[in-house]
């Protein structure tokens, strides 16, 4: 099991760079991640998947053997950013060691859903978390009502979560991920 490290934009291509990711940029970033199970990697391989602000990602980058019980590793992918000025981009990569597949790892910013899935009545949200941070589902049935009510509070572990709420008879549901400090 993997889950981000960190994250340092390396290199933007703007010509007033502004050590922030802009839509239409490219960028460089580098992408550490933590080995946190028990067994070690032999050929991990990390795909910048073209989801939720990333668009034409660079080639899989190849991070070979990572230790078990914390081992850390790093390389650079380079994407174009997309989305509206100070929306979030999070970078997603897949994890194959081997004919392994090991899953999707997130460097999240701020929380945001992924598209929600409707089926027989429930909800299905799912967002990217960062290790250790704690989240709150919230729900509004108008944006006019004063304040958001609580679902459910969640601690990250660096992999995306998915909640499963019934929509019981309500018109409209409002829902967010917001970090809770």
């Amino acid at each position: 099991m993997f889950a981000p490290s960190g994250i340092t934009l390396i290199a933007e291509s703007c010509a007033s760079p502004n050590q922030a990711v802009d839509p239409g940029e490219t960028v460089t970033m580098d992408m550490s991640l933590q080995n946190v199970g028990s067994s070690n990697t032999t050929a991990l391989v990390a795909t910048l998947l073209p989801v939720s602000g990333v668009t034409a990602p660079s080639t899989p980058q190849f991070y070979g053997a990572v230790l078990g019980n914390g081992g850390i590793a790093s390389r650079s992918f380079i994407f174009t950013a997309s989305g509206p000025c100070g929306g979030t981009v999070v970078a997603t990569l897949q994890l194959q060691d081997g004919t392994n597949d090991l899953g999707a790892v997130a460097f999240p910013g701020s929380p945001e859903f992924l598209p929600p899935v409707l089926n027989a009545g429930q909800i299905y949200l799912r967002f990217a978390t960062w290790p250790g941070r704690t989240y709150l589902i919230q729900f509004k049935n108008s944006l006019n009502d004063p304040s958001w009510q609580t679902l459910e509070t969640v601690v990250g572990d660096g992999t995306f979560r998915t909640f499963q709420y019934p929509i019981d008879g309500a018109p409209q549901r409002f829902f967010r991920a917001v970090e809770n400090p």
